[in-house]
């Protein structure tokens, strides 16, 4: 009357086309040297790419500079007197109101969270930017470049930087005293808006804050070319920069350096001195240590 269902047979064997343990371990494993073969290359893509924004970046700075220059005809970079944001401020009509044109994506703007300077702001390191408060207005100043002091047409006595009678003569004052503008910097990767190398500065001995020493001198700029000294590209990362650095060794990395003549250039750390920063440089050979 009723037909019986059907008894259910045993499950059968896992099928051959199924993974085995030992496959699906092969397949986990080629997977992972592939992710370590990989993520070093994407690692290098990444640095690149903030490398070519700072390149951009600081090539808009130089052109803004240029375009002031065309300007006030004679001058070679904004004048010095005015304290209401030094360069920033002046060239700021030239370049653009966006702070980012100021940063390297490599040393972002932290609110200024580096060695205070109690006058005038915060100092950066090679992987954060530094602020600057002029002394007559409330704006606040934040950037990863710094400006070539020698091409300002005058420089002001007041305050903890005094211009030396003595140094007077390497200031180039006027475009025309340039006489080789592919070989001097303008703007360049620094923890400070502004640089003065001597031919006798030796690196930093700190290569991540670009200091030699705690004293207000030593960070201030009696080392000039200690500011501009700190491997923000081309190395480990600016983060891991060494300190201490004994500045017997080689420098290591690399930044990025914008010319008189508008070029912008990868420039290893040792190749700092054989540039033409003042009216009066002449390269030393071998660099200060």
């Amino acid at each position: 009357m009723f037909e019986r269902a059907p008894i259910p047979t045993p499950a059968r064997a896992v099928s051959g086309t199924a993974f085995t343990l030992i496959e699906l371990l092969v397949v986990i494993a080629i997977i992972g040297i592939l992710t370590a073969l990989l993520l070093p290359v994407l690692s290098h893509a990444k640095v690149k790419g903030r490398d070519v924004v700072c390149e951009n970046n600081l090539k808009q700075v130089v052109t803004a500079n240029l375009m002031y220059v065309a300007e006030y005809r004679g001058a070679c970079a904004p004048d010095h007197r005015s304290e209401d944001g030094i360069w920033m401020g002046l060239l700021q009509p030239y370049y653009g109101t966006s702070l980012n044109v100021r940063l390297c994506p490599s040393a972002p703007d932290t609110n200024g969270s580096g060695v205070v300077d109690p006058f005038f702001g915060t100092r950066g390191t090679a992987d954060k930017a530094w602020f600057w408060i002029p002394l007559t207005v409330t704006n606040r100043w934040s950037g990863s470049y710094g400006i070539n002091g020698w091409l300002y047409p005058n420089q002001f006595t007041h305050g903890q930087h005094p211009m030396d009678d003595a140094e007077r003569p390497n200031l180039f004052g006027k475009e025309s005293a340039i006489s080789r503008p592919s070989l001097t910097p303008a703007f360049c990767d620094s923890v400070w808006c502004e640089n003065y190398p001597k031919t006798n500065d030796p690196p930093a001995t700190d290569l991540y804050n670009g200091t030699s020493g705690k004293s207000m001198e030593a960070m201030n700029g009696n080392i000039s070319m200690g500011r501009v000294t700190v491997p923000r590209h081309g190395g480990a990362g600016p983060a891991r920069s060494p300190t201490p650095f004994y500045s017997t060794n080689q420098l290591p990395g690399a930044v990025n350096v914008t010319f008189c003549d508008g070029h912008v250039e990868f420039t290893k750390l040792e190749g700092m001195w054989n540039f033409y920063w003042n009216k009066t440089w002449v390269p030393p050979i071998p660099r200060p240590n």
